[in-house]
């Protein structure tokens, strides 16, 4: 059975293999590498918000771990971030349109520029979507995506009204990241791969000191560098095209390094809002079925998995072993909903 939980201190390890593993399928995901004293720290410091539920941190990071629990192995990662940019500055280009016209010349001409900003500070991120490539065949990555934007439904009080997911950006077959080459580069004189690290590391002080301060013309930039603006990695498609099924939308913001769209919801309009509820679990055998997603309550024992069930009124009948592995009894009360969202959009990582 798959299921997602909190992550622990015993989990680095098998983080740690998991990233290790993926090697290039990580590039441009900053918030996630193999490097053990971040991910120690990341996961002391989740493991802390997960096991002090009523001290509510603000800035908390609220990071899952996706488990096989038949081979005992970690399969991914997920998170979600109560308020970005508290600790340090959290940075965008917004689209902007400005206009320059002559009624002397007849000319009326609409120019998009990219302004940096820090709009999303203070705002709750879902972030570090990332699966093990032998499990996206399954419907893993959608567990552990949805399962979040459930948590938060649950839990809505710890979060911003506004929820928000920052998608990796395009990058070529052979690996080049055309918004850098056309324009981060020009400024920082590192390469992509540098720049990303330090992000990773938690060194984001050269951002403020380097980045441009003037809004940048794109129609300047190399014609590779305006198309890849606001597009996404070949693997990020399924994760934005199941965002914006659940209710996220795009509004003009993008990675300062590689152009990646990011694209927000209003937490009551997520389908995670809107179309779950909590049901009293009883035990039975209920027939096959579609899949659903259940999360328990809790947040330090957090749990969350996919299974088929019986609705009855407000009632849920689930298998006894699916009841243990949501870490409750006969009795208690979870949130459900319907995964409703097709298999051919398997949604394995976005964003940083």
């Amino acid at each position: 059975m798959i299921i997602v939980r909190p992550v622990t201190m015993a989990d680095v390890d098998g983080i740690l293999d998991l990233f290790t593993r993926a090697g290039s399928a990580l590039h441009g995901m900053s918030s996630l590498r193999p490097n053990r004293e971040t991910m120690t720290a990341r996961v002391s410091a989740s493991e802390t918000t997960f096991t002090h539920p009523d001290e509510n941190d603000p800035a908390a990071d609220y990071l899952f771990v996706l488990v096989d629990t038949t081979a005992d192995k970690i399969i991914g990662t997920g998170a979600v971030i109560a308020s970005v940019g508290l600790s340090s500055a959290f940075y965008s280009y917004k689209i902007v349109t400005r206009v320059y016209s002559s009624r002397e010349l007849g000319v009326y001409n609409k120019i998009p520029t990219l302004v940096l900003c820090n709009d999303y500070t203070g705002l709750t991120e879902v972030a570090s979507l990332f699966v093990d490539a032998q499990y996206r065949s399954t419907r893993a990555g959608k567990l552990m995506a949805l399962s979040r934007l459930l948590f938060i439904t649950e839990h809505a009080d710890r979060f911003t009204e506004t929820v928000f997911a920052e998608m990796r950006g395009y990058h070529t077959p052979d690996g080049r990241v055309p918004v850098w080459e056309g324009l981060g580069q020009h400024f920082f004189s590192l390469p992509f791969e540098k720049a990303d690290d330090l992000t990773a590391t938690g060194n984001k002080t050269f951002i403020a000191e380097l980045m441009p301060s003037h809004p940048i013309y794109i129609p300047l930039l190399k014609q590779e560098a305006q198309d890849a603006i606001g597009q996404v990695h070949e693997n990020t498609v399924p994760a934005r095209r199941m965002l914006e099924k659940e209710g996220f939308r795009f509004h003009g913001y993008v990675d300062i390094f590689d152009g990646g769209p990011t694209i927000e919801v209003k937490v009551t309009d997520m389908r995670a809002a809107t179309a779950s509820a909590r049901y009293k679990v009883v035990a039975g055998d209920p027939p096959p079925g579609p899949d659903l997603l259940i999360i328990n309550l809790d947040i330090t024992d957090y749990r969350a998995t996919l299974a088929v069930g019986t609705v009855d009124g407000d009632t849920l009948t689930l298998n006894p072993a699916v009841i243990e592995s949501l870490a409750i009894t006969e009795g208690d009360t979870v949130r459900m909903m319907t995964l409703d969202v097709p298999r051919t959009a398997e949604a394995f990582d976005h964003g940083h």
